[in-house]
């Protein structure tokens, strides 16, 4: 990640164009026709080209479950700290899984003023990815006082995983490729990743010597994130015309935005895009669950052939990483939790591997 404290509220653009709202129904419909697929296609490949985010609607995903997700979520946080430190992420080794309070995650080495819990694929103990102690993979650590969490979040993963493959295709159709050219190269067995935040309110004063975040300034790591917010507002995104612009909460819609991943797949020809969180507006804790879908550990990383990015690219594709998902994400989460001092991140040390560290670090 990396952060830009000098940016300041103040530079928050609230009155540019809104991020492009998508009706994704006919990728999902088994039986849309030819123009409306084209349309939604063609919407995509506008949004990732110019914005890098996108509002999808009519997306399957029933109310009734987005709803007990945030219900869950806020039971789960309004319990006391020593609760929540049953599934604490430092009980977790390399899997990274489960609860971290406020301070613990950072971007570029400031703390984010949020908790969490990380969820991911189910591993069982015995599986022989977590006996080799493969970062990212394990079970997940799940809240005794809040049993219906379980049920709830492992459906909702199941159902956004799901509604992930559908965006992909369209994703892969925006830049002329086979509509499952991202399930068979790399996402063959997809690292699937569920944050549930929860970041109080803030106030900003005049005497604080740097702005604060709920998380600073960052893109994402993978392929694709899908994020399901609530009423309070402060997602903000570096948009490439507007600057900084907010992110409204807009009902029964997930925002998306592509990662870094899928900028280096297209070299660059699609934007991993910067964005934050400052929750300062309405005195209220705000609720968010973003899902992460990202390539198979192993997946290679690499660019497409130029005919499918008109061979163009733009000023951040000196930073597109070239190697395996696996080395860059346990690098960057490492970077992330550096305090968690019980979790040794198990990097494969490769040549690449080692000058990404060297570049970003």
């Amino acid at each position: 990640m990396t952060s830009n404290s000098k940016a300041t509220t103040a530079q928050v653009d609230r009155d540019a164009k809104s991020l492009p709202i998508i009706d994704i129904s006919p990728l999902i419909r088994q039986n849309s026709s030819d123009e409306s697929l084209n349309q939604t296609v063609q919407e995509i490949r506008e949004a990732c080209r110019n914005w890098g985010f996108f509002y999808i609607v009519n997306h399957g995903v029933s109310l009734h479950l987005q709803e007990q997700v945030e219900v869950q979520a806020k039971k789960f946080f309004a319990l006391p700290l020593s609760q929540k430190n049953e599934i604490s992420i430092s009980n977790s080794g390399r899997s990274w899984r489960g609860y971290f309070s406020m301070g613990i995650e950072k971007t570029e080495n400031q703390p984010d003023m949020k908790e969490g819990i990380n969820f991911g694929v189910e591993h069982s103990p015995d599986d022989p990815r977590v006996l080799e102690g493969l970062p990212l993979h394990g079970p997940n650590l799940w809240p005794s006082t809040v049993p219906e969490l379980k049920p709830v979040y492992t459906e909702y993963m199941a159902k956004m995983e799901q509604l992930g493959y559908s965006i992909m295709k369209g994703i892969a159709l925006s830049l002329n490729l086979p509509a499952d050219y991202f399930e068979v190269n790399y996402l063959k067995d997809p690292t699937i990743r569920c944050i549930v935040l929860n970041y109080p309110p803030d106030v900003k004063t005049k005497e604080a010597d740097h702005e604060r975040w709920g998380v600073d300034k960052h893109s994402d790591y993978g392929l694709l994130t899908m994020l399901k917010q609530d009423n309070s507002g402060g997602l903000q995104v570096q948009s490439v015309h507007h600057g900084w612009i907010e992110a409204k909460p807009i009902e029964n819609s997930f925002i998306c935005n592509i990662g870094d991943m899928l900028q280096t797949v297209t070299n660059g020809f699609y934007r991993s895009t910067p964005h934050r969180v400052q929750n300062i507006f309405t005195g209220k804790n705000r609720f968010s669950c973003p899902v992460f879908l990202d390539p198979s550990w192993d997946a290679e990383i690499k660019p497409l052939p130029p005919q499918y990015t008109q061979g163009k690219k733009n000023e951040q594709t000196a930073n597109c990483y070239i190697g395996s998902y696996g080395d860059y994400a346990t690098m960057k989460f490492s970077k992330n939790f550096p305090d968690t001092k019980t979790i040794k991140p198990l990097v494969h040390h490769t040549s690449q591997a080692l000058k990404l560290a060297k570049r970003l670090f």
